[in-house]
């Protein structure tokens, strides 16, 4: 997601998401409403989102890392610390 997000900024575009009804992540940047539609009994919704946000999100909930090298921006999955005694 972090990838596509840093695309969409590059382009100057939004990014498109589908989500089914009701299954936002818990303070998930806003998005504009393009569609709704039903696919086999579930709801389910497209929005378009900023994508600064979108990379802002994850990288506040700790699910990516963003560095800058050279002239591009890398996210990576951030390291768990082990907990072993």
């Amino acid at each position: 997601m972090a990838a596509d997000a840093a695309r969409a900024l590059a382009d100057g575009s939004g990014m498109t998401l589908t989500i089914p009804k009701g299954a936002l992540p818990r303070r998930f940047p806003r998005g504009e409403l393009l569609n709704e539609m039903r696919r086999n009994g579930r709801v389910e919704r497209t929005y378009r989102f900023d994508p600064s946000k979108v990379i802002a999100w994850l990288v506040g909930n700790g699910l990516v890392r963003m560095d800058r090298r050279e002239n591009a921006l890398v996210f990576t999955e951030p390291v768990k610390e082990s907990h072993a005694a």
